[in-house]
Protein backbone atom coordinates (compact mmCIF):
# COMPACT_ATOMS: atom_id res chain seq x y z
CA UNK A 1 0.00 0.00 0.00
CA UNK A 2 2.76 1.93 -0.24
CA UNK A 3 2.46 3.56 3.21
CA UNK A 4 5.11 5.00 5.70
CA UNK A 5 6.76 3.33 8.10
CA UNK A 6 4.72 5.69 10.10
CA UNK A 7 1.89 5.53 9.24
CA UNK A 8 1.43 1.60 8.69
CA UNK A 9 3.41 -1.51 10.16
CA UNK A 10 3.19 -4.87 8.84
CA UNK A 11 4.13 -8.12 10.34
CA UNK A 12 4.27 -11.44 9.23
CA UNK A 13 1.49 -14.05 9.51
CA UNK A 14 3.16 -17.44 10.30
CA UNK A 15 1.33 -19.53 7.36
CA UNK A 16 3.63 -22.33 8.03
CA UNK A 17 1.00 -25.16 9.18
CA UNK A 18 -1.07 -24.01 6.14
CA UNK A 19 -1.48 -25.35 3.06
CA UNK A 20 1.04 -24.71 -0.24
CA UNK A 21 -1.18 -21.95 -1.27
CA UNK A 22 -1.67 -19.31 1.67
CA UNK A 23 2.14 -20.42 2.42
CA UNK A 24 2.86 -19.04 -0.59
CA UNK A 25 0.85 -15.64 -0.42
CA UNK A 26 3.34 -14.07 2.48
CA UNK A 27 -0.01 -12.95 4.21
CA UNK A 28 0.91 -9.94 6.71
CA UNK A 29 -0.91 -7.92 9.11
CA UNK A 30 -1.47 -4.01 9.48
CA UNK A 31 -1.26 -2.07 12.40
CA UNK A 32 -2.12 1.32 11.58
CA UNK A 33 -0.58 3.98 14.52
CA UNK A 34 -1.72 6.96 13.41
CA UNK A 35 -4.58 8.28 15.74
CA UNK A 36 -6.93 11.44 14.78
CA UNK A 37 -10.46 12.64 16.08
CA UNK A 38 -12.33 11.58 13.30
CA UNK A 39 -15.98 11.44 15.66
CA UNK A 40 -18.28 13.02 16.98
CA UNK A 41 -19.34 10.64 19.87
CA UNK A 42 -22.80 12.32 20.97
CA UNK A 43 -24.10 12.48 17.58
CA UNK A 44 -22.86 8.65 17.13
CA UNK A 45 -25.42 5.47 17.90
CA UNK A 46 -23.01 2.96 19.75
CA UNK A 47 -23.46 0.29 22.10
CA UNK A 48 -21.81 -1.29 24.87
CA UNK A 49 -21.88 -5.08 25.19
CA UNK A 50 -20.20 -7.14 27.65
CA UNK A 51 -18.52 -10.65 25.71
CA UNK A 52 -17.33 -13.54 27.21
CA UNK A 53 -13.52 -12.65 28.32
CA UNK A 54 -14.01 -8.93 27.54
CA UNK A 55 -15.85 -6.00 28.90
CA UNK A 56 -17.28 -2.91 27.53
CA UNK A 57 -16.87 -3.85 23.63
CA UNK A 58 -18.03 -0.87 21.62
CA UNK A 59 -20.61 -1.75 18.83
CA UNK A 60 -21.11 1.25 16.60
CA UNK A 61 -24.27 1.53 14.54
CA UNK A 62 -23.73 4.88 12.73
CA UNK A 63 -20.44 6.65 13.53
CA UNK A 64 -20.88 10.42 12.93
CA UNK A 65 -17.40 12.01 11.39
CA UNK A 66 -16.95 16.12 12.72
CA UNK A 67 -18.16 18.53 10.85
CA UNK A 68 -14.41 20.31 11.18
CA UNK A 69 -12.64 17.13 10.04
CA UNK A 70 -9.92 17.44 7.55
CA UNK A 71 -8.16 14.16 7.52
CA UNK A 72 -4.33 14.94 7.78
CA UNK A 73 -3.17 11.10 6.69
CA UNK A 74 -4.65 8.26 3.88
CA UNK A 75 -5.22 5.69 6.50
CA UNK A 76 -5.56 6.40 10.21
CA UNK A 77 -8.08 5.59 13.94
CA UNK A 78 -10.24 7.40 15.63
CA UNK A 79 -9.48 8.24 19.03
CA UNK A 80 -12.96 7.20 20.39
CA UNK A 81 -13.95 4.33 17.91
CA UNK A 82 -10.70 3.07 18.54
CA UNK A 83 -11.04 -0.79 16.91
CA UNK A 84 -11.71 0.61 13.33
CA UNK A 85 -9.51 2.10 10.13
CA UNK A 86 -10.50 5.24 8.53
CA UNK A 87 -9.41 6.11 5.16
CA UNK A 88 -9.78 8.91 2.47
CA UNK A 89 -12.04 8.46 -0.43
CA UNK A 90 -8.99 8.43 -2.32
CA UNK A 91 -6.95 5.99 -0.73
CA UNK A 92 -10.45 3.90 -0.90
CA UNK A 93 -10.76 4.30 -4.55
CA UNK A 94 -7.09 3.50 -5.61
CA UNK A 95 -7.01 -0.03 -3.30
CA UNK A 96 -10.14 -0.97 -5.43
CA UNK A 97 -8.87 0.31 -8.95
CA UNK A 98 -5.80 -2.02 -7.71
CA UNK A 99 -8.21 -4.78 -7.34
CA UNK A 100 -6.56 -5.33 -3.95
CA UNK A 101 -8.88 -8.55 -2.13
CA UNK A 102 -10.16 -8.45 1.50
CA UNK A 103 -10.63 -4.98 1.95
CA UNK A 104 -13.97 -3.38 2.51
CA UNK A 105 -14.67 0.15 2.75
CA UNK A 106 -17.98 0.71 4.57
CA UNK A 107 -19.54 4.20 5.20
CA UNK A 108 -19.01 4.81 8.83
CA UNK A 109 -22.65 6.42 8.72
CA UNK A 110 -24.23 3.12 7.45
CA UNK A 111 -23.01 0.28 9.66
CA UNK A 112 -26.03 -0.78 11.36
CA UNK A 113 -28.82 -3.20 9.18
CA UNK A 114 -28.58 -2.22 5.75
CA UNK A 115 -24.70 -1.58 5.60
CA UNK A 116 -23.42 1.03 2.93
CA UNK A 117 -20.19 0.56 1.73
CA UNK A 118 -17.62 2.62 -1.56
CA UNK A 119 -17.01 0.65 -4.77
CA UNK A 120 -15.72 1.82 -7.50
CA UNK A 121 -19.26 2.24 -9.13
CA UNK A 122 -19.92 4.64 -6.02
CA UNK A 123 -22.02 4.29 -2.83
CA UNK A 124 -23.59 0.63 -2.69
CA UNK A 125 -25.71 -0.68 0.23
CA UNK A 126 -26.16 -4.00 0.89
CA UNK A 127 -29.37 -5.89 2.01
CA UNK A 128 -30.12 -8.97 3.09
CA UNK A 129 -33.37 -11.09 2.76
CA UNK A 130 -35.02 -12.11 6.32
CA UNK A 131 -34.79 -15.51 6.41
CA UNK A 132 -32.38 -16.03 3.94
CA UNK A 133 -28.46 -16.29 3.24
CA UNK A 134 -28.35 -14.05 0.55
CA UNK A 135 -27.54 -10.48 0.65
CA UNK A 136 -28.17 -7.84 -2.38
CA UNK A 137 -26.49 -4.67 -3.59
CA UNK A 138 -27.40 -1.87 -5.41
CA UNK A 139 -26.12 1.32 -5.97
CA UNK A 140 -27.09 4.18 -3.85
CA UNK A 141 -24.87 6.72 -5.52
CA UNK A 142 -22.76 7.48 -8.68
CA UNK A 143 -19.99 8.48 -7.97
CA UNK A 144 -17.20 8.65 -11.42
Amino acid sequence: MAQRPWEAQYFPVDASLSAPLPRSKNYMIMRVPVVENVSDPDKSNYEYLDIVGLENVLLPKRIAVRRDFEPKHEMFQDRFFSNYVFCTDEFAVRILQRQCSGMRFIDPAHMDKTLRFRSLRGIEEESQDPGQEVSHTRLVRAIR
